[in-house]
């Protein structure tokens, strides 16, 4: 069985290998080859750019904003919450639910079906 396998393997390498034009495939080979490396220097140029853009004290200024505005906006979260009331303690609505739904689960299943 192994041997077989092998033998359709090698006759379809075979029949691939008589279609394809090894010229023509090193050159293929080659032009990819070179837009590779034109896409790595675009991508080094690209990340150099953002880099000079992007220097260590435009992140520590932006960090203080951004903790500045957290502050601020957890003091208003705090002085919210102080102000909010329990909610009340049984609702009638969820209780209602909750006690349909454990009747559903605990019904048989060949009831639930009919």
């Amino acid at each position: 069985m192994a041997a077989e396998s092998l033998g359709s393997a090698t006759a379809a390498m075979a029949a691939v290998n008589q279609h394809i034009d090894p010229v023509l495939l090193q050159q293929t080979m080659n032009k990819f080859s070179n837009e590779m490396e034109k896409i790595s220097m675009a991508e080094e140029s690209w990340d150099d750019m953002v880099d000079a853009f992007d220097g260590d004290g435009i992140e520590d200024e932006s960090d203080q904003v951004l903790n500045q505005v957290l502050d601020e906006l957890g003091l208003e979260v705090g002085n919210s919450l102080a102000n909010i009331s329990a909610p009340p303690s049984s609702n009638p609505i969820s209780t209602t639910f909750d006690e349909e739904m454990e009747e559903f689960l605990a019904t048989p299943t060949s009831k639930k079906q009919a």
